[in-house]
């Protein structure tokens, strides 16, 4: 068994740094009322409960299989294209549909019998595939814009350091001075 350190996804979408234990072999899982709960590659999850009213809804896709919490319920897509439900899933359209399933006050809970139950109009497959490649495609350029942006800011920084502390000279014409 190794224990090395890997990224651990929260429901609010944080990435965080945790310990995983990895086994040679297979058989770990985790009971569900008896029942073992293990996610495979493709399987979505959300957590039942939420303090802000959001819920998230994940998706495995870096590993083959997963050990999942009781606190999740997990779920695959069905006659419908995975990539488009995990947009559909967390749309702010959708959050509002959901808003009629949950219960509670200021922690809201969402039963998965109630989110089975649900019945929305979905495109044609051929169009949920169009789709869901085009948002992909959006959040690429969005992830790439961020770096970018992220980047010159650093140079900013980097750039008013040198200038602020004289280390850098900006030459300036001597009819501007005067």
């Amino acid at each position: 068994m190794s224990i090395p350190e890997q990224p651990s996804h929260s429901s609010a979408g944080a990435e965080r740094t945790a310990i995983r234990f990895v086994l040679d072999g297979e058989g770990a899982y985790t009971a569900v009322e008896g029942e073992r709960a293990v996610m495979r590659r493709g399987d979505f999850t959300f957590r039942s409960m939420s303090d802000d009213g959001r819920f998230v809804f994940n998706r495995l896709e870096k590993y083959d299989f997963g050990i999942i919490s009781p606190a999740y319920g997990v779920f695959y897509a069905d006659g419908v294209s995975p990539e488009f439900l995990a947009h559909y899933l967390n749309s702010s359209y959708f959050a509002q549909l959901l808003t009629r399933e949950t219960q509670g006050g200021t922690r809201k809970a969402l039963r998965f019998s109630a989110l089975a139950g649900m019945e929305v109009d979905l495109p044609k497959r051929v169009d949920q595939e169009r789709i869901a490649a085009i948002l992909d495609e959006s959040r690429r350029e969005i992830d790439l814009l961020q770096t970018q942006l992220e980047m010159f800011r650093r140079q900013k920084r980097g750039l008013m350091q040198k200038l602020l502390t004289g280390e850098w000279r900006v030459p300036v014409a001597e009819e501007a001075v005067a």
